[in-house]
């Protein structure tokens, strides 16, 4: 049911209805100001429209619809990520990607291939599933820098000579680099994590990949460039 209520829903002699309070969601979520003033234009008071309606309304860029869809199935939406990921704050996090990403395609919605409701679900749970993996990720890339674990991504490409990835190990270069391009860690997240200047670590980087072209330029292109 919506959060919004009809201006002519009231009583004959009442004082003119208000919007009702919105729904339990995400409090980052609904207090922001993108979306404050979404539910704002989604209370114009129009007649009540079907789902499909109000996507299609979304695809031509009428932030009132995306509004309404939001007062809709936001609570739904929240529900499910709520019960999928760790904390409430992640779960607001979730809902704000499912609306913006519904805002972005919405054109590329097909209703034969489920309502409203259930595309909404499916973007709530494959947001989810995003954000989890990339949590485990990081918490394992993090449990390896902090253990110091010598153990690498990369493997020799055959041949004599210094394995490519053992070029990079001197120095923490290893370390670093695995963080920066695999876990996907800004510099300034991978300083933190191994405690080090950001200036270390962003010349380990450098250095490390350095390290790395030379030692992988004798197996590419026959060793021309």
């Amino acid at each position: 049911m919506s959060a919004l209520t009809h201006p002519h829903a009231a009583p004959a002699g009442a004082a003119a209805s208000t919007p009702l309070a919105p729904p339990p969601l995400a409090p980052r979520v609904a207090a922001t100001t993108a979306w404050a003033g979404l539910r704002l234009a989604a209370g114009a008071g129009a007649i009540p429209e079907t789902d499909a309606r109000l996507v299609a309304r979304v695809a031509e860029r009428d932030a009132a619809a995306l509004g309404a869809l939001y007062d809709r199935h936001g609570a739904a939406s929240y529900a499910l990520a709520r019960a999928m990921v760790h904390g409430a704050g992640d779960a607001e996090d979730v809902v704000a990607q499912v609306f913006a990403q519904l805002w972005r395609t919405a054109a590329g919605y097909d209703p034969a291939r489920g309502s409203v409701a259930t595309w909404i679900t499916m973007l709530t749970r494959s947001r989810a599933l995003d954000l989890l993996r990339a949590q485990r990720r990081r918490t394992r890339l993090h449990e390896r820098a902090a253990a110091g674990d010598a153990d690498g991504v990369a493997v020799p490409l055959g041949g004599s000579g210094e394995a490519p990835d053992a070029a990079a190990e001197r120095g923490g270069q290893r370390r670093a680099i695995e963080l920066a391009f695999f876990g996907g860690l800004s510099h300034g997240e991978v300083a933190a994590t191994l405690g080090e200047p950001l200036g270390t670590v962003k010349t380990r980087i450098r250095t490390g990949m350095q390290r790395l072209r030379e030692a992988l330029r004798p197996h590419v292109c026959g060793g021309d460039r």
